[in-house]
Formats: structure tokens, C-alpha cells, sequence
């Protein structure tokens, strides 16, 4: 009986500087051209849904290999050190034309947090990234953040869809995480890929797997909320 998951798709580095707690902040109020703010050290550590959901398997013992995309400057360097601590970097790809995603975390107490990001190498990571080898030894195959890497929303959502297929005909199980998108610059240019996506993503998964999306992203995807972090309250972070 098959017992290895692979988790897939979105890697990238966080950076999250620390704000002081004391006095209540808005984002207005540390924003200001030509201000220096004082923060603290900052938090750098992996994100996305292959380092997130992959460690955190990892950590609760399933044998999980993580398969993800970076480039070949410092900001890969730091990943792959992460992962290395954890046994978990055999399934990184490094490329020479690519640069390491990135976010800048900015985590304001009292409120939800801000993300500043860039997809790098994530772009371009495509279904011939998982090896049919490993996907046939796979109980469970776990993909993340389709809306934010080009290859897997353009032509459709076509990659995205194969790959997938491909794991269900090895006879693994299927799951897929979502990602809320930004609607000032991926949903206008790309608006009508992303919800063919999410359409062929949900049609696939409902027969043969399990799809995840916050209710952001669900509200966002149905058009209820055109943007869902100005009309959804948010709870203190505690």
C-alpha cells in the first residue's frame, strides 16, 4: 500500500519585519513617502503551500516529498538551507534564468496581514516538474497556489488540469489549495484564465478529490466580493 505524499507547486521566502505592539497602526500610518519606520529583526522564513502544508506533514511524520521551483541567488540559498534542516530538499529545482520568489510580510498588530510578492521561478514551474516516477509511488498528491504561477492559470488552466490527471491515473488521491489573487493586477490582465481555472480545477476535483479555498478566495471566485478584503471583517489576530 502506497503511503508518500508530495506536496507541489508554490515555494517561496518570507520576510516579515516585527512592529512594535505598542499603539494601535494602520498601514496609512506607516506607509509615508519619505518616512523611516522602526521595526524589529525580521522573520525570515519558507512560505507558500509547499513549504507550509510540506513541513508541516513533515513535521507530523508522513513521508512527504516536496517538490518546488526557485532560482540560483541567496534568497534560493536561504530555502534550500531551511529545507535541508528539515531532510526536505531533494525535490527543489534550481534554475540559472529564474529568481526565488519572494514576499515582504507586513504584519501589522491588530490587523490582517499585508503581502508584497513576487511569483519569480514559481511562473514557470509545469507539469513535467513532477516526475511520473514519483507520482506512482504517491498515496496522496497535494498541489498549492495554481492562481499565482503563469504556468498552471494560462491556456486555461490546461497544465494545471494535466497534471493533475496524471496523478489520478497512478490511482493517487487529490487535493488542491487556492490562493486569493490580487484584483489590481493578476485578475485584470488574466481574469477570465483564473476563473476558467478554478471551474476546470473544481469540476476535476469534485469527482475525484478535494479542493481547498478560503472563503476569500470562494467569495472572490463566485463574484460576490470583488474585493474580498475590504468587504469581509477581520478578527483580531490574537
Amino acid at each position: 500500500m502506497k503511503k508518500k505524499v508530495i506536496v507541489a507547486g508554490h515555494i517561496c521566502l518570507d520576510i516579515t519585519p516585527v512592529f512594535s505592539e505598542k499603539g494601535a497602526m494602520q498601514p496609512g500610518d506607516i506607509l509615508v513617502p519619505g518616512r523611516l519606520v522602526d521595526v524589529g529583526q525580521a522573520d525570515v522564513h519558507t512560505g507558500g503551500a509547499v513549504a507550509n502544508t510540506g513541513l508541516a506533514m513533515k513535521f507530523f511524520g508522513a513521508d512527504v516529498s516536496l517538490m518546488g521551483k526557485i532560482g540560483n541567488d541567496p534568497f534560493g540559498e536561504i530555502i534550500l538551507n531551511i529545507l535541508k534542516a528539515h531532510g526536505a530538499k531533494q525535490g527543489m529545482l534550481v534554475s540559472d534564468q529564474e529568481s526565488t520568489s519572494y514576499s515582504v510580510v507586513i504584519a501589522i498588530p491588530g490587523i490582517d496581514r499585508i503581502f508584497l510578492h513576487n511569483p519569480g521561478a514559481n511562473h514557470t514551474f509545469c507539469a513535467e516538474d513532477v516526475p511520473d516516477g514519483e507520482l506512482e509511488k504517491a498515496a496522496l498528491f497535494h498541489f498549492g497556489y495554481p492562481p499565482l504561477m503563469k504556468t498552471m492559470y494560462e491556456n486555461n488552466g490546461a497544465e494545471l488540469v494535466c497534471l493533475m490527471k496524471r496523478a489520478k491515473e497512478y490511482g493517487t488521491a487529490t487535493s488542491l489549495d487556492f490562493a486569493a489573487v490580487d484584483p489590481a493586477s493578476i485578475i485584470r490582465r488574466h481574469a477570465d484564465r483564473i476563473w476558467n481555472v478554478w471551474g476546470r480545477s473544481w469540476s476535476l476535483l469534485c469527482r475525484s478529490g478535494r479542493i481547498c479555498a478560503a472563503l476569500r478566495e470562494a467569495m472572490f471566485r463566485s463574484g460576490c466580493c470583488p474585493e474580498p478584503a475590504r468587504e469581509i471583517p477581520v478578527l483580531p489576530r490574537s
